[in-house]
């Protein structure tokens, strides 16, 4: 596998990984981001219309009070005159107060007059409970008719300084009706839709994704404190869909970006990159023939050896010429496999001097030759660091002429020596009969 094809299989997998990573990133923060921000929003908008909603109690509150809390008014329950009503109770007048019905009641509960809207669909059972409320204060709320949700007021009647005793109550009332609520909807300018709780109709449920919509609910409690209305706005995912919209473009920019950036990141490595690693190569490999060139060259054989494994890991053409074995044949195996066991002991016990001290060391070691023939050798062993990694390297001599050589100086020396003590003991005996010849020649004279 080449470099180039290394440094474009990188650059590849980098430019992929980092456009998962923006991809995930986008998902996991960026969006929900922007989800967290909808929703907000959607709740601030539920809060409007419950604002709004407050609004129109306060307005029908304030409306009431001022009609209930009047001397015309606590008159009118004890002579019912009609002046009253054809001043006051008109069609008009229910229109500008926004309210669908206008009730009367003595301080029984019995309805004195009333004033509806749409008489023929109004049904006045529904208010019975609120009729017959008797303390002297405000009674406002909500409350379930067969028309459907209506907010009502319930005041004491009294006179213009508010004091009693009441002499009934007067109420207004307001449908919930889908015209109401497309006039809430302007209002707030929102979707509105209510609902009775009873209908199970999302009653457990705050917000909610409709596909493209997003869905808010609240509960609007009635008179008694009882779930009565549910209400739901819808809202369209604009904030979402400009996330969504958003993320995708980071994402692709991002990934457009990272293929430019991984061309460019490319180009500059083939120029700076790649040519520094081919000079270098083409470096090493200069400096690796100018050492196999040497060492093929040298008349002594030489090798190194992995001290962690002690395989041997190079020798030279001149150890391959005289032991018969190739760099293939011998490379990752041990003395062990070539030499009977002691000569691989005594050789080990030296590698490991070496390793041991650090330093180089001068020995004799006897190896056999390929012809099992025991040669003798002068060795160099001394310690060798490549890439940070100590070896033990080797240079020997093959001396076995040399001792040979030797060894018969001596044996010629022994020879001498011998025919000399040999030559001496011949002298002294023909002295010794010099003198014997000499000593009988005196005698005979």
């Amino acid at each position: 596998m080449s470099i180039r094809f290394k440094t474009l299989l990188i650059v590849i997998i980098s430019g992929v990984g980092l456009f998962f990573i923006n991809i995930a990133l986008s998902h996991s923060i960026i969006l929900p981001k922007f989800i967290e921000i909808e929703n907000d929003r959607a709740l601030m908008n539920l809060d409007r219309v419950s604002e709004a909603f407050n609004r129109e109690k306060d307005f029908l509150s304030s409306k009431s009070k001022d009609w209930a809390y009047w001397d015309d008014s606590y008159k009118f329950i004890i002579d019912k005159n009609q002046a009253y009503i054809d001043s006051n109770i008109t069609d008009e007048s229910l229109d500008n107060l926004l309210i669908d019905f206008m009730i009367f009641t003595n301080e029984k509960g019995k309805t004195i007059y009333s004033k509806v809207i749409d008489s023929a669909t109004f049904k006045i059972e529904d208010l019975q409970d609120i009729f017959y409320f008797q303390e002297e204060n405000e009674l406002v709320g909500l409350t379930k008719t067969t028309l459907g949700p209506l907010l009502f007021v319930s005041q004491p009647i009294m006179n213009s300084l508010g004091e009693g005793p009441s002499r009934g109550r007067l109420v207004f009332g307001k449908y919930f009706d889908d015209n109401k609520i497309i006039e809430l909807s302007k209002t707030t300018k929102l979707n509105l839709e209510f609902k009775n709780v009873n209908n199970n109709f999302g009653a457990n449920e705050k917000i909610r994704i409709n596909g493209d919509k997003i869905e808010t609910f609240s509960v609007y409690e009635d008179y008694k404190g009882k779930p009565a209305l549910l209400l739901k706005v819808t809202q369209p995912r604009d904030i979402y869909n400009q996330g969504f919209t958003a993320t995708t473009y980071f994402i692709v920019t991002s990934g457009i970006g990272g293929l430019i950036s991984m061309i460019i990141f490319f180009i500059a490595s083939e120029f700076l990159i790649v040519s520094a690693f081919k000079k270098a190569t083409l470096d090493l490999e200069s400096e690796r023939i100018k050492f196999t060139s040497f060492m093929d060259n040298i008349p002594n054989v030489a090798w190194m050896k992995d001290p962690t494994t002690w395989e041997h890991i190079y020798i030279n053409k001149a150890f391959e010429s005289f032991f018969k074995k190739t760099l293939k044949e011998i490379e990752g195996k041990t003395d062990y496999n070539f030499w009977p066991k002691e000569v691989a002991d005594n050789l080990r016990k030296h590698d490991e001097e070496v390793l041991k001290k650090g330093l180089s060391i001068k020995s004799y070691e006897d190896v056999p030759g390929p012809d099992r023939v025991l040669h003798h050798w002068l060795v160099y062993k001394f310690p060798l660091i490549s890439n940070g990694k100590t070896l033990i390297a080797g240079i020997a001599t093959d001396i076995t002429d040399h001792k040979k050589h030797e060894q018969q100086l001596v044996d010629k020396s022994n020879e001498l020596e011998k025919i000399n003590q040999l030559m001496v003991g011949r002298e002294l005996k023909m002295v010794e009969l010099k003198n014997e010849i000499k000593k009988l020649k005196g005698g005979e004279k």
